[in-house]
């Protein structure tokens, strides 16, 4: 199954739409990183950007999906 697929599935169940390019993907990978680290600041420090670009373009994983991935909080995020 290709990726697209896999997004174009979740997508679906979430009630939205996939346009599936490189960027969601490897956004999606950052998303991942943030669930696993439970940290932006984390996610970001191993991949070389800053907090505020990874909750921008986690956000933007989220728009595009029609859905919240992660709840943020003061202290990190939770599930």
């Amino acid at each position: 199954m290709l990726v697209g697929q896999v997004f174009a599935e979740h997508a679906a169940h979430f009630g939205g739409e996939f346009q599936g390019s490189l960027k969601d993907v490897l956004t999606f990978r950052l998303y991942t990183r943030v669930a696993r680290l439970g940290s932006f600041s984390a996610a970001a420090r191993e991949c070389g950007l800053t907090q505020s670009q990874v909750s921008r373009m986690v956000a933007e994983l989220e728009a595009s999906l029609g859905a919240r991935l992660l709840t943020r909080t003061t202290r990190g995020r939770t599930d």
